[in-house]
């Protein structure tokens, strides 16, 4: 964050993830998103629709994003580009995002560590 040192991030990403199956979670976030389809695209040769989306509470500064995510005919995304800001422990940051998404049909094999 800034000049600062890096130092682990205060949240495991376990226990956010789990925010997301919770239903009044899921209800709020409902209530404060505003979705648009901006149209059509070929992404790495896949058919996709681009949805806009921004999320956020006018009410509640601590966070907000704007992002839009290319979305294939089969329902799974290809590519999320995403910017933000959210307050982390009483500190504003800004992020800055794109995730691309493939080898959704890999076979991954994970060995045991020794």
């Amino acid at each position: 964050m800034g000049d600062a040192p890096w130092q682990r991030f205060p949240a495991t990403l376990g226990e956010a993830i789990k925010q997301f199956r919770n239903p009044d979670v899921i209800n709020e976030i409902a209530r404060n998103i505003d979705v648009k389809i901006l149209g059509t695209e070929v992404l790495n040769g896949t058919q996709t629709t681009i949805y806009q989306y921004a999320l956020g509470d006018p009410d509640n500064k601590d966070f907000s994003t704007n992002a839009k995510t290319w979305v294939a005919v089969d329902g799974l995304p290809r590519k999320t580009e995403s910017e933000g800001d959210l307050n982390l422990g009483g500190k504003q940051i800004h992020t800055k995002s794109t995730i691309t998404y493939y080898d959704y049909e890999a076979d991954i094999k994970i060995d045991k560590p020794l």
